[in-house]
């Protein structure tokens, strides 16, 4: 899975996961979450919960003492949703709209805005150096 530079400064994003307690005492129960994090400026998606494995399918205890094999496959099953959860999180964070344009020299998407005295913004490259000569308007 490729994940994408973030928008905002052209640092790397990272795939985290998640593990949180909730509830208490005999009601307490652990929810996983994926989540892809900037390791810049800690810009983030959305959190991806991950639904328990007996949330996934429709079998019952019964079913699984009546046939073996139904468990590894029920498991199987879980693994491939669990990747998919995954991807999905990926995408969300690669299919953003691109905010930061690519430098004109180096064409090089790590580019970030720098702000003058007069809040003026100038697009500089991280990779090349390169500084455009004109104001980049804020719109």
């Amino acid at each position: 899975m490729e994940i994408k530079r973030c928008p905002h400064c052209g640092e790397r994003g990272e795939l985290m996961s998640k593990t949180e307690r909730v509830g208490y005492d005999e009601y307490m129960r652990y929810v996983d979450s994926f989540q892809v994090v900037c390791t810049g400026c800690g810009a983030r998606t959305k959190e991806f919960t991950k639904k328990p494995l007996v949330a996934t399918t429709h079998y019952t205890v019964v079913d699984f003492r009546d046939n073996p094999t139904l468990r590894a496959k029920v498991e199987d099953e879980y693994v491939t949703y669990c990747e998919l959860l995954e991807q999905a999180t990926v995408d969300a964070w690669n299919t953003r709209p691109e905010a930061v344009p690519a430098c004109d020299s180096c064409e090089s998407y790590n580019t970030y805005f720098s702000t003058d005295e007069h809040d003026r913004r100038w697009l500089t490259c991280r990779d090349c150096t390169y500084t455009i000569d004109a104001p980049v308007n804020k719109d």
